[in-house]
């Protein structure tokens, strides 16, 4: 199990104990898929199912919505 695998880990009963992988503010790049993203957590919130997902801005101002599956720490600044 990765360190950010939460959703994997038996302790948790259900997705809103899962506890946030990021915080606002955090710079993090999204590290897989087709695209490369990076950016701030501007906001984190629970879907109605309790699943954790954040809100990043990239420099462009563009704002994407990822779970934190798809997000990494950036350590290049």
């Amino acid at each position: 199990m990765s360190e950010r695998d939460f959703t994997k880990d038996p302790k948790y009963r259900s997705y809103n104990e899962v506890p946030y992988a990021f915080e606002e503010g955090n710079r993090v790049v999204k590290h897989t898929g087709d695209y490369f993203f990076r950016g701030i957590v501007l906001a984190r919130f629970r879907k109605r199912s309790g699943v954790p997902r954040y809100n990043v801005e990239n420099d462009d101002g563009v704002i994407h919505v990822f779970n934190h599956d798809q997000l990494e720490l950036d350590d290049t600044e």
